[in-house]
């Protein structure tokens, strides 16, 4: 009976006979397959729920944290808020109201900490767990920027918030350009090591069986593009040439990645 229960036997026959190994995909195909880029900042906001499109045009305000324009968003003290008032009189350019499934992938600690999408995880996962993560594109929307009323709306907005545009503890105002709700239909898994039973045979993680006990949960998080209204300026100055592009640089993305709460007034 001891054999039966032997985590390298039930292994051994798992893998030959059972089951399909599976391995947990690297960050560029995961995000490939999960159809996430380096530019959406990535929340969770319930608020969003019942029509994500609410989101556009609504304004990110990112705020000094002791003096300094912070660069890492999660654990930080002070979140970025909405401001009170968004952006207003633009135009769609398109909306997904149809959902769209994407692929089902494993994803254990180390990928969950390499993805914004997937950092949530982290604190559910240690070594010797995973989860089987399959997400759907539930709704999506975008601002036509190229139509005159998108500059319009920016300038307006900039007009009736000159205070927020010319408050120095402000870093960064982000216009929410374009959102995407992500649904994350998942369910943990461990690694089987003969001690506890587990759901069925669970799968096969790279030769090693690992079982289930839980059900599905279902998670939501909202997918945000972002135009900068405003930067912190002294930092982007090349001789007396001021950068004022409004799609974020190549490093913001960095720092906008970290978000994972936006505070509400």
């Amino acid at each position: 009976m001891g054999k039966k229960n032997d985590p390298n036997h039930v292994n051994k026959v798992m893998d030959e006979q059972v089951s399909e190994s599976k391995k947990v995909p690297a960050k560029e195909e995961a995000e490939a397959l999960l159809s996430v880029t380096r530019n959406q900042i990535f929340i969770e906001d319930d608020t969003f729920i019942p029509n994500p499109f609410d989101a556009l045009g609504q304004v990110i305000e990112i705020r000094k944290s002791d003096g300094e324009c912070p660069t890492d968003f999660i654990g930080a003290d002070q979140h970025p808020q909405f401001s009170i008032i968004p952006l207003q009189g633009f135009d769609l350019s398109e909306k997904l109201t149809q959902p769209v499934k994407r692929k089902s992938i494993l994803v254990d600690k180390s990928l969950s900490a390499k993805i914004s999408f997937l950092n949530y995880l982290q604190t559910e996962l240690d070594f010797n767990s995973v989860f089987n993560v399959m997400v759907f594109d539930q709704a999506a929307g975008r601002i036509n920027q190229r139509l005159p009323t998108w500059n319009t709306a920016i300038s307006n907005w900039k007009e009736e918030n000159k205070a927020l545009m010319e408050d120095e503890s402000i870093c960064y105002l982000l216009a929410v350009t374009g959102v995407i709700q992500k649904n994350v239909i998942r369910k943990k898994y461990r690694k089987f090591e003969g001690k506890a039973k587990g759901g069925g045979w669970g799968l096969n993680l790279e030769g090693k069986l690992h079982t289930s006990n839980e059900d599905y949960s279902l998670d939501f998080r909202f997918g945000l593009s972002v135009a900068v209204l405003k930067r912190p300026a002294a930092k982007y100055r090349n001789g007396d040439n001021l950068i004022a592009e409004m799609s974020p640089l190549e490093f913001e993305n960095e720092v906008f990645s970290g978000i994972a709460k936006i505070n509400r007034r």
